[in-house]
């Protein structure tokens, strides 16, 4: 059975260039706006649509310098709906934003327009392959799961290091003014460890 895969692109021509070339293997829903965008998650969320991949165009609307893609893959999480994404852009995102996008949402890959939209069939047959291994066809909990335990554990390893050397501080700091201060650090990171503990069963 085809993969359904949403396409949210409002630019004509680069829509046309990503639905011509997956069109033939996959069952494609086209959304040319962020409304469009929000009704067929919104039929999503409700299980009227399926959908195992997301094409989202990060610079919707033709805003310059906005990243209004960035609106939707938040109305995703905010709403703990489970859609990998592939996002596409013509305009260059820089590297903090590309790691943000990889550690706080469901991005899978990032491509160029340009440069990057000739490999789009081969990237989307390698995300789906790999989904396929770690879920049923109609459920992606367990892969969500699993990146969810590893961002966990990328959490806990930097508040226990951020707690050490808070410590090492500690040992050698005279000052009572700075001392008290650390003692506060201290006490909000060990809140953040048993937060995380406790929200993730470590």
């Amino acid at each position: 059975m085809n993969k359904n895969i949403l396409i949210v692109e409002d630019h004509p021509v680069w829509r046309k260039q990503i639905a011509r070339r997956l069109e033939n293997h996959y069952n494609l829903s086209l959304a040319t706006s962020t409304e469009e965008a929000y009704q067929l998650i919104n039929q999503f969320r409700q299980g009227v649509l399926q959908f195992d991949l997301l094409i989202l165009d990060l610079s919707l609307d033709e805003i310059i310098g906005i990243y209004s893609g960035l609106d939707i893959l938040s109305y995703l999480k905010d709403n703990n709906c489970i859609l990998p994404c592939i996002v596409v852009s013509e305009q260059a995102i820089p590297i903090d934003e590309l790691d943000i996008l990889t550690e706080k949402y469901q991005v899978m890959a990032k491509l160029g327009k340009v440069k990057g939209i000739t490999h789009l069939p081969e990237v989307v047959r390698k995300i789906l392959g790999e989904l396929e291994t770690k879920k049923s066809p109609t459920n992606l909990n367990v892969l969500s799961s699993e990146l969810r335990e590893l961002q966990a554990e990328a959490h806990l390893k930097e508040a226990y290091q951020l707690k050490s050397d808070i410590l090492q501080k500690l040992t050698v700091t005279d000052s009572p003014t700075r001392r008290a201060e650390l003692r506060l650090e201290l006490e909000n990171v060990d809140k953040r460890i048993k937060e995380f503990e406790g929200e993730y069963g470590k």
